[in-house]
């Protein structure tokens, strides 16, 4: 999921982000709610760690659901398993 420089900088603890993928309409969206705070560390996270590597300057942050390439580098090794407690899980909106 595509982000900006902004969610890596913001967050409260009433606020979510809800991660869709509409499954291109042909069954029910796959949805992951998390948490901001979670959200802007990684991304700020992720992204010192693709600088650091001498990559260019750039405004746009991904959040993935599923690692894959050069990108794994950039996050947890357990990020795939975190991913999946968000994973339709409402029960924080509550």
């Amino acid at each position: 999921f595509m982000l900006s420089e902004k969610d890596g900088r913001d967050y409260a603890d009433d606020l979510f982000y809800a991660l869709v993928r509409l499954n291109e309409f042909k069954s029910e969206p796959d949805f992951w709610i998390v948490p901001s705070e979670r959200v802007s560390k990684i991304l700020a996270t992720s992204y010192r760690k693709f600088r650091e590597n001498h990559h260019n300057d750039t405004r746009i942050r991904k959040i993935p659901i599923k690692l894959t390439g050069g990108i794994s580098s950039y996050y947890p090794k357990d990020w795939e398993q975190e991913m999946q407690k968000y994973y339709k899980n409402t029960s924080g909106l509550k």
